[in-house]
């Protein structure tokens, strides 16, 4: 059975809006997501009326995490988010309905799954933490780490950038990110994995900025970052 790996949306629903029709054309009907709904850009509420036609199963991501926790009032420091990310969070607030909210937020951070009798884990950043940074030529021991979990596939996301290692019997994926792609600007970057024979293939897709890029002139003028990476030509890794 083949499943589409997606990650990192960020409110960039034009992004994922391409992506699912190449998805449909693949006759795949089943999606991993490893988090980061919202954040950084300004369509949440099309993010979840896109997905809801799909059968998916996914995590929080940190960005996700972080709307948790203002709505329960754990975290209240929305002026410092508004400083580093801009001002999807408002958006989010003001655009999701209740319901997505509750979704949302209700994601868990880990997921346990088991396709074609292989065990599979789901999460953001790491199995331990859901705002690190696992790139691919991160310290071998940690890589190591994840294997000795007993997985035989650990999917996560958050660095932005596709990964592929083989740990043992544990394959690790990042599918790389659908709305905000680090490597090269606007050219989503997902996966598709048959977990019977351990095949991975990662896909790109690309995607008309313009849009994207014209609303965070409207909400956060002062932050370049997010349209800079909607451009970017070359690969970075940050």
């Amino acid at each position: 059975m083949k499943t589409a790996i997606l990650s990192d949306f960020h409110g960039n629903a034009t992004a994922l809006s391409g992506v699912l029709k190449e998805i449909k054309k693949e006759g795949l009907t089943k999606i991993f997501i490893t988090g980061d709904f919202i954040g950084y850009y300004y369509q949440p509420d099309k993010i979840f009326k896109l997905l809801r036609s799909w059968e998916w199963e996914g995590v929080i991501g940190n960005h996700d995490a972080i709307l948790r926790d203002f709505i329960s009032g754990k975290n209240n420091q929305m002026d410092t988010y508004r400083t580093s990310y801009g001002r999807a969070l408002d958006v989010a607030i003001k655009k999701l309905s209740k319901k997505d909210k509750q979704l949302l937020i209700s994601l868990p951070e880990r997921r346990e799954i088991t396709i074609d009798g292989k065990k599979i884990l789901l999460c953001h950043g790491s199995p331990w933490r859901n705002d690190e940074y696992l790139y691919h030529d991160s310290p071998a021991e940690i890589f190591e780490k994840i294997a000795s979990l007993g997985y035989d596939f650990v999917i996560l996301g958050h660095t932005h950038h596709p990964l592929l290692k083989k740990v043992g019997r544990c394959i690790i994926v990042n599918p790389g990110s659908v709305g905000q792609p680090r490597d090269e600007g606007s050219n989503s970057s997902w996966a598709v994995a048959d977990f019977a024979t351990g095949v991975v293939d990662f896909r790109r897709t690309r995607f008309d900025p313009s849009k994207v890029i014209k609303e965070a002139e409207m909400y956060d003028p002062g932050l370049n970052y997010l349209k800079e990476v909607l451009t970017r030509k070359k690969i970075y890794y940050a």
